[in-house]
């Protein structure tokens, strides 16, 4: 049993960064010659917190800042700054994963909006403290919410792509946890 749990847990990280490859390459792509007026949703953080509650084993620690990293240096955000954050959350999400398991998916979707609302609060004012270039507010806020707002498509394509479920505790007698 141990061994066909790994055997999904490795896949579900093979796919894991095979979204993630593709969802990157999408913005590397110049698909307009014009700078946009919105920031797209930040679809690798809300894909890696969705897939970290359901699945933790699947994505280590290595993965994760690996990927992250991978993120900084094509985009060419400041280097390993916004993988220093999702570091953080990432760990803060691995802790209280037993607490959203139990959660209802509107209850998971508010503590979603707060954990990415902190993430990108704490990755401003390191921006500020380190005297790194930022986004303006104005690009920083419409992200924030798109992404807020793309956190349910994101878990049904967990759930219809990658097969993955949030494990539901079971009071019953003689009925155990999903896995």
């Amino acid at each position: 049993m141990k061994k066909a749990a790994r055997i999904k847990n490795l896949r579900v990280g093979i796919l894991f960064t095979a979204a993630f490859a593709i969802v990157l390459f999408v913005r590397l792509i110049p698909l307009d010659l014009m700078p946009g007026q919105i920031a797209p949703p930040d679809i690798l953080f809300a894909l890696m917190v969705a897939l970290l509650v359901r699945r933790p084993r699947a994505l280590p620690m290595v993965l994760v800042v690996v990927l992250f990293l991978l993120n900084d240096i094509l985009l060419q955000q400041p280097l390993g700054l916004w993988t220093l954050v999702v570091l953080a959350i990432s760990e803060l999400v691995r802790n209280s994963r037993s607490e959203v398991r139990e959660m209802l998916f509107l209850s998971e979707w508010i503590w979603f909006a707060g954990l990415f609302g902190a993430a990108s609060a704490a990755d401003y004012a390191l921006r500020i403290a380190l005297f790194v270039p930022r986004e303006p507010l104005t690009l920083l806020l419409p992200m924030i919410i798109f992404t807020i707002t793309v956190y349910p498509l994101v878990v049904l394509f967990l759930n219809v792509v990658f097969g993955v479920q949030k494990p539901v505790q079971r009071d019953f007698a003689g009925m155990s946890a999903r896995s």
